[in-house]
């Protein structure tokens, strides 16, 4: 019975391992498994609060990434979202072309945030942000290579080649925060929360997306507040204080990525000091 007892417990220890790894396996997004890394990379690149999957609990998943129209140039309209639930959370983007192992878009023009009627439908290409962005990508006229920038088609969101830190970014944060004049109780203690890598330029220069929490403390309550930053940090981790965004809408970031790579000098030549 004493023999039989420690089979029963061993193998009762084998399938808990078993199922242990199992779990951890479905936290770990092993990458992209679509027919579009091309238009998954691009996005990547340019929208800087995506993940790079859909999350649902312990497992995760391909975004959903869908053609929605192209031209005779070759240019694709691509739906992209990482929300199984929320319909505010869906972009709409222009590659120009492929190349190689490279993907092509105008940088400072290549997405819109689009509000969907409703969860799971498509957008309506005729709407006025689409058309807008059609235009703005030189829908239906050749493609001017000049305006351009290029990304490595790759099938998981990429890390940085710089190693910046929590202590890196909780300085620029703080500093952020003491020139606006906000006041940060001594009650808190880290500020940042995570940080991810968005893309770089010729030049080295580096967009990380940082994400803070802070909370506000008054006699009766306490306020937790989340907010999102932008920094450029330069290829040897320098930064321009001046160039760091506080975003305003983290939803709809066009704007703030066009502000954060003309502060930054983005895709210009770096001098050191």
């Amino acid at each position: 019975m004493k023999h039989l007892s420690r089979k029963i417990t061993l193998l009762l220890l084998i399938v808990s391992l078993f199922l242990l790894c199992l779990s951890m396996m479905g936290c770990v997004y092993r990458g992209y498994m679509g027919e579009h890394p091309e238009l998954c990379s691009i996005a990547w690149s340019n929208i800087p609060t995506l993940r790079g999957y859909i999350s649902n609990g312990e497992a995760l998943y391909d975004a959903d990434v869908s053609v929605l129209d192209t031209d005779v140039f070759g240019r694709v309209l691509f739906g992209y979202s990482e929300s199984n639930y929320n319909d505010r959370e869906y972009y709409v983007l222009i590659m120009q072309y492929t190349e190689s192992e490279k993907a092509y878009y105008y940088p400072d023009d290549c997405f819109a945030a689009i509000r969907l009627e409703s969860h799971g439908s498509k957008p309506d290409i005729n709407h006025d942000r689409i058309t807008n962005l059609k235009k703005r990508n030189d829908w239906g006229i050749p493609i001017d290579e000049s305006k351009c920038e290029a990304t490595d088609i790759v099938r998981k969101k990429p890390d940085g080649k710089l190693s910046p830190n929590d202590i890196l970014f909780e300085g620029i944060v703080s500093e952020y925060i003491e020139n606006s004049e906000i006041y940060i109780h001594p009650k808190n203690g880290s500020l940042v929360h995570r940080f991810s890598f968005v893309s770089a330029d010729a030049y080295g220069r580096e967009i990380y997306t940082v994400y803070t929490n802070y909370t506000e403390y008054t006699d009766k309550t306490e306020t937790m507040y989340s907010c999102i930053f932008l920094v450029v940090l330069n290829p040897d981790e320098s930064y321009d204080p001046e160039g760091v965004i506080l975003m305003e809408d983290p939803t709809d970031p066009a704007e703030d990525m066009r502000a954060v790579r003309a502060l930054n000098g983005w895709n210009s030549e770096f001098k050191p000091g």
